[in-house]
């Protein structure tokens, strides 16, 4: 994620990071009520629930940086200071597995507009894809969407008729369209594997309610939301 994002000058990490940060600002300014979790996937350390209950090696290199939790304005500083750029791999299922498991520990049972944003560039080797259909019919159970939020993603899906769901607010959903641009690549076996992951992604999304998304269009999306929560008063 240390790469430049293909048209900006700031990197996928930076990029992603602006996101996460207006996503967790306007949680903050919507609703009391709003709660977020963070979900660190290829981190040198291992810290999650569900590598200390199977052990055997599962879930490594998966941190949970915060817990499902009505998020504080530190926690914006809190992941600009701990998310730097790194080496270590892992595999985007495992993380996206734990955070399914911590949706399920915090929310079951309980009446919630679950959603989960998966922030990636999806470039590494995927070895989980066996737990697609178990992630699917979790995710379709629980209710809950699925936003996959896509670093220089070719294939997405376009919005049609739809919003990410928020406390409160109304939506019509009409389900994810496939998008996939036309460009002229020969970036190898590198740049395949990434191609191939985002077909993937967007078939997990294919079969819960959710969408891939350009991270740059997560940016601008909350752009326009900031500008409309945050209006100057005139002083008298």
């Amino acid at each position: 994620m240390g790469v430049k994002a293909e048209s900006s000058s700031k990197t996928r990490l930076e990029e992603a990071l602006e996101g996460v940060r207006m996503m967790i600002e306007s949680k903050i300014l919507q609703s009391k009520t709003n709660e977020v979790g963070i979900i660190l996937f290829g981190t040198e350390d291992t810290d999650n629930p569900l590598a200390e209950d199977m052990g055997d090696g599962n879930y490594e290199n998966v941190t949970v940086l915060a817990p499902l939790e009505r998020p504080a304005v530190s926690l914006t500083a809190q992941l600009e200071e701990d998310v730097k750029p790194g080496i270590v791999s892992a595999d985007l299922i495992d993380g996206l597995v734990v955070a399914v498991d911590m949706m399920h520990r915090r929310t079951d049972k309980k009446k919630y507009i679950r959603s989960i944003y998966l922030i990636t560039a999806a470039a590494n080797p995927i070895d989980g894809d066996g737990d697609l259909e178990p992630i699917c019919e979790r995710l379709q159970a629980m209710d809950t969407d699925l936003y996959v939020i896509g670093a220089d993603f070719v294939h997405s899906t376009k919005e049609e008729g739809s919003v990410i769901k928020e406390e409160g607010s109304v939506h019509k959903e009409e389900g994810p369209v496939v998008k996939s641009e036309v460009v002229d690549e020969d970036g190898g076996d590198a740049l395949m594997t990434k191609r191939e992951n985002e077909k993937m992604l967007v078939s997990i999304v294919e079969a819960t309610s959710g969408r891939v998304i350009p991270a740059k269009d997560l940016v601008a999306r909350f752009s326009v939301m900031h500008g409309k929560q945050v209006r100057p008063t005139k002083s008298k």
